[in-house]
C-alpha cells in the first residue's frame, strides 16, 4: 500500500484566523482539520467546506477526531463525517494523532478533553497499526500518523519513542508525520533526545514535517502550537530535512487562539523559513516494505485498557485505581488535569462569553472559580465546543439562579449557539437588551435595567434589537461584541 505520492510543497495548518493575517497565495498546501466543519448534532457545514475546497492550494486532512492508539473502536458517526469531509476537500491523504481521547471508566465511556499518550509496548504498537489499517480501508485514502508528545514519565519497561514510531509505521505500512516540536517537547520534559528519535525512524516513511512553537508552564514545556517556530525545532529540521526521500510537505502549525500573537510580517517569515527548508529536501524516491505483525495476546490488550483508564482518570481530575494507580504520583499528573480544565474554560469563554462574564462579575472571583470547578468535576468534557457550552448553560442556570438577569443571558447564549449554525432565532425580553449587553461588554454586573417590551433577533453574528413600545425607534442592529 505504501506509495511515493507527488510532492505537495510548503503549507500551513488552515484556520480563518491565520487566513486573516497571511496571504494564502504564499503557500502550496492547506492542512485542514475537517472537524471544524462538523455540527455537534451531526452533518457538515457544506457551504464552508465548498469555499475551502475551491481554494487553489492542495489539501491534506489532519484531525484529532479519530486518534489511533486507543483500545476503544472508532466512533462510527465521526468516521462517516470524516469520510464525507475528506472527499469534499479532495484531500491527498489523511494524518491522525497517535494517542487516545476516549476511555472507559467504571463501565462508562468518557471523552478526556485532550489527547493522551499510548502505552509504548508491543500491544501498543499493534493497536495503533491495526487502527491505521482500518482507517485506510474505511476512507480509501493513504494515512499517516503524527509523532506525539507526552508529559508523563515513560516506564523503563516501555520501548523508546523512536522504536515505537518506527514499528507502528512499518507494521501499518503507512507514512509518518514528523512533528519536530512534539519531539522537542518530549526532550525538554525529560524524554528521549529529539535527534535520537529521528535517527531511529524509517526515513523513507516520513511524508510530512510539522513545525510549531510552545511555552513553559508549571515546570514543563507545553506543546501548544502557540507562536513562531521554535528555534531548536527549526535547527533539527535543518539538520535532517535532506534525509527524507519521500517528503511531501512541510507545514507550519499555530492554534487559532494564538494567531493574534503573530504579526502579518511574522506569519510571512514562518513561510519563508519553510521555503528555505523545502529547498534542501532530498530528491530520491524510495518504497518501503512493511514489517511482519507479531500478534498481541489478550492479557496485553487488557493492560492497554487499564492504562488508558488510569491516564484518563488523571486527566479528568480523578484518582486512578488498579495496576496503574501509581501514575497519580507522576509529576505530570496535576498538569494533565490542569490542561484539560484550562482548555474547557477557554471553550466556555469563547462559546458562552456573556454567561461567563455575568457570573464572574456578579459572584466575584472566588465564588465564580468555585462554581466553574464544580461544573468541571460534575461533567466530563465534550468533543464539540457547542455541546460543552450547552451543558454549562444548563448547569449555571440551575446552580446560580439567584444571579440577576442570568435567565435572559442564558436564553440569549442558547439562541446565539443555534444562530451560529445558520438558524434565525427571536427572543422576547422584558428588560433593555442593549443595556444588558453594554454592561457585560464592560464586564460589569447589570443592575436595574430599563424595563420594557423588546424583541431580540439573531442571525449569525448579528443581533437586532426591536423596542416594541417605541415603533419610531425602529430596529437597532449591532455586531455581537460583548
Amino acid at each position: 500500500m505504501f506509495s511515493t505520492q507527488r510532492e505537495l510543497g510548503v503549507g500551513v495548518a488552515y484556520s480563518p484566523a491565520l487566513a486573516g493575517i497571511l496571504d494564502l497565495d504564499a503557500v502550496d498546501l492547506l492542512e485542514v482539520e475537517p472537524r471544524m466543519f462538523w455540527h455537534a448534532e451531526g452533518g457538515l457545514d457544506l457551504e464552508a467546506l465548498a469555499r475551502l475546497a475551491a481554494l487553489p492550494q492542495r489539501k491534506v486532512a489532519h484531525t484529532r477526531a479519530l486518534p489511533v492508539g486507543g483500545s476503544l473502536p472508532f466512533d462510527r458517526g465521526s468516521l462517516a463525517l470524516l469520510q464525507s469531509s475528506t472527499a469534499l476537500l479532495g484531500a491527498s491523504y489523511v494524518s491522525q494523532h497517535l494517542g487516545f481521547d476516549r476511555v472507559e471508566i467504571d463501565g462508562e465511556e468518557r471523552f478526556t478533553g485532550m489527547l493522551l499518550p499510548p502505552r509504548h509496548t508491543d500491544a501498543g504498537v499493534h493497536r495503533a497499526a491495526s487502527s491505521l489499517k482500518e482507517l485506510r480501508t474505511e476512507l480509501g485514502l493513504e494515512v499517516a500518523f503524527e509523532t506525539g508528545s507526552s508529559y508523563l514519565r515513560r516506564p523503563a519497561s516501555e520501548i523508546s519513542d523512536g522504536e515505537f514510531f518506527a514499528r507502528i509505521a512499518n507494521e501499518a505500512d503507512c507514512g509518518i508525520l514528523l512533528d519536530l516540536h512534539d519531539l522537542v517537547t518530549n526532550e525538554r520534559n525529560g524524554g528521549d533526545r529529539a535527534y535520537e528519535v529521528v535517527a531511529a525512524l524509517p526515513r523513507e516513511r516520513v511524508w510530512e514535517i510539522h513545525l510549531a512553537g510552545g511555552y513553559a508552564y508549571g515546570g514543563f514545556w507545553i506543546d501548544a502550537r502557540s507562536g513562531a517556530i521554535d528555534p531548536y525545532a527549526f535547527e533539527l529540521a535543518e539538520a535532517t530535512v535532506g534525509d527524507f526521500p519521500n517528503l511531501r510537505a512541510i507545514v507550519f502549525e499555530i492554534a487559532p487562539e494564538f494567531v493574534e500573537s503573530l504579526t502579518p510580517e511574522a506569519a510571512t517569515e514562518q513561510v519563508r523559513l519553510l521555503r528555505s527548508l523545502w529547498s534542501r529536501r532530498a530528491r530520491r524516491r524510495t518504497v518501503s516494505a512493511c514489517a511482519p505483525r507479531t500478534p498481541a495476546n489478550d492479557a496485553a490488550e487488557t493492560e492497554l485498557s487499564d492504562w488508558e483508564s488510569a491516564v484518563g482518570s488523571i486527566a479528568l481530575g480523578r484518582v486512578p485505581t488498579g495496576e496503574f494507580a501509581g501514575l497519580a504520583a507522576d509529576p505530570a499528573a496535576a498538569l494533565l488535569s490542569d490542561l484539560v480544565d484550562g482548555a474547557r474554560e477557554a471553550t466556555l469563554f469563547e462559546r458562552s462569553p456573556l454567561t461567563m462574564r455575568l457570573l464572574s462579575a456578579a459572584l466575584g472571583a472566588a465564588a465564580f472559580r468555585s462554581l466553574l470547578f464544580s461544573y468541571l468535576r460534575a461533567r466530563s468534557p465534550e468533543p464539540f465546543a457547542e455541546l460543552e457550552a450547552r451543558h454549562f448553560l444548563d448547569f449555571a442556570e440551575t446552580e446560580a439562579s439567584i444571579v440577576p438577569y442570568l435567565g435572559q443571558v442564558v436564553a440569549l447564549e442558547r439562541a446565539s449557539l443555534a444562530a451560529a449554525n445558520g438558524e434565525v432565532r427571536e427572543l422576547r425580553f422584558d428588560c433593555d437588551p442593549a443595556q444588558l449587553l453594554a454592561a457585560l461588554a464592560a464586564r460589569r454586573a447589570p443592575r436595574a435595567l430599563r424595563e420594557g417590551d423588546y424583541i431580540v433577533r439573531l442571525r449569525g453574528a448579528q443581533i437586532e434589537i426591536l423596542d416594541c413600545a417605541d415603533s419610531s425607534a425602529g430596529a437597532r442592529a449591532a455586531k455581537r461584541s460583548a
